[in-house]
């Protein structure tokens, strides 16, 4: 029986969670595609102002900055469009924009954008506009932890946002999506503190930057920007690739337990619980993780000594001292591409909250279901990081690894991704 093994080990001095995997796994004579075009180049654009709130007539001063700096010609425009207030000069990096008259106080986005290569991209600030007969007010105001840079989406996938909304003068009414063409993509209430959202819809194809705006009661916003590639064809790729540098053992096709309805490998994912009964609750959690993000459905039920066919069993270790938090050891039996897999709890897992052990458990079933790498290439907040808080409130699963487990379940047991 082929064995390979992950593992999640604890670095108590710093409380971050360690994960190793089983080496280098990539898949046997995969074959880069011929004459690959040159990358799109990847532009943020920052706008700043000297002020983020004005009298209905003042002149605020706002500043562009391009990275890497192009040659573009920077424009800049403003949402609302009416009432209108005016840009001097229209163009360039550094311009100033004198408020319109307002009938109360109401907040603008300030934006500016250039063209590249056919690609416009942008950036904005907001400001709030103030009657002269109104007092100073305090806008709310939001702030992102993920995504922290450009991201790939498309059709049957999540965009996990996570950040914190602070209230300013009134109470918070709701949170926004809004696509760069100025449609609401998405809308959820908004409330002071931590939030985690899913957003399902991404407008129009391409590469763009969505808007992420928290409103109060009184109309008043702010806004953080979201710069992302809508592209199946572009997700797939890089999906595909993924699967290339990570899904394989060496078995030669691909590692699976099949599941999204599928000809023969319509069933759940049966997980076996080996361990105490009131684990049942965190391994349910870890299951619902994945299926949030993948569809893959699960079965937990007991251990009675044997499987009827490939499946993972939760081992109850918690007797046994080891530096590790848990382990994964993955066999193929029956089958090179069905993989029977175990899960073994270590002691110093007792140690932590409910939420960390069932990160801890997400992060292994991520072994048993897609690799026994770790990825870190998709930053801090993948489920498949190695370290981190981890905690399920802050773990996601990238577009781009969604696409690759439906990709991986979706095929007959010998498919290989090559392009």
């Amino acid at each position: 029986m082929l064995k390979s093994r992950g593992c999640l080990i604890m670095l108590s001095l710093f409380s971050l969670l360690w994960g190793c995997g089983g080496g280098g796994l990539n898949l046997p004579n995969v074959v880069n595609p011929p004459n690959p075009q040159p990358p799109s180049p990847t532009i943020s654009v920052r706008v700043t102002l000297n002020m983020n709130q004005v009298y209905e007539g003042e002149e605020v001063t706002c500043t562009a900055e391009v990275s890497p700096s192009v040659q573009q010609v920077i424009n800049w425009k403003q949402e609302p469009s009416s009432p209108s207030g005016t840009f001097s000069p229209m163009s360039g990096s550094v311009v100033r924009w004198r408020s319109p008259m307002v009938e109360r106080a109401t907040s603008f986005s300030l934006i500016a954008y250039i063209v590249v290569q056919g690609k416009t991209y942008e950036g904005e600030a907001s400001i709030v506009v103030l009657d002269k007969s109104e007092p100073p007010v305090t806008p709310p105001s939001i702030s992102l932890n993920y995504p922290s840079s450009e991201i790939i989406v498309g059709s049957g996938t999540l965009l996990t946002i996570i950040g914190s909304i602070s209230q300013g003068s009134n109470a918070l009414s709701r949170l926004q999506v809004i696509d760069s063409n100025g449609d609401l993509l998405q809308e959820w209430p908004a409330q002071p503190g931590a939030f985690r959202v899913d957003l399902e819809r991404f407008g129009v194809t391409g590469r763009k930057t969505l808007r992420l705006r928290v409103i109060d009661s009184a109309g008043l916003y702010s806004e953080t920007s979201i710069p992302v590639i809508n592209d199946d064809a572009e997700l797939e790729a890089q999906a595909r690739q993924f699967l290339k540098k990570y899904s394989c053992a060496g078995d030669g096709g691909t590692i699976r337990f099949g599941n999204l309805q599928t000809g023969p490998y319509a069933r759940p994912v049966r997980v076996y619980i080996n361990t105490v009964q009131q684990v049942k609750d965190l391994i349910e959690k870890a299951c619902a993780f994945w299926s949030r993000y993948t569809g893959i459905q699960f079965e937990i039920t007991t251990f009675t000594g044997s499987a009827e066919f490939s499946s993972i069993v939760i081992a109850d270790y918690t007797n046994v001292d080891k530096p590790i938090v848990a382990e994964t050891i993955r066999g193929y039996i029956t089958d090179p591409h069905e993989i029977d897999a175990v899960i073994k709890l270590y002691k110093i897992w007792l140690d932590y909250d409910d939420e960390v052990k069932a990160c801890a458990i997400a992060h292994e079933l991520g072994h048993s279901l897609l690799t026994m790498s770790e990825i870190t290439e998709f930053g801090p907040h993948m489920i498949m990081w190695p370290y981190g808080p981890a905690t399920l409130k802050e773990e996601v699963l990238p577009p781009v690894v969604q696409k690759s487990v439906y990709l991986l379940y979706s095929h007959a047991p010998d498919w290989i991704p090559i392009p």
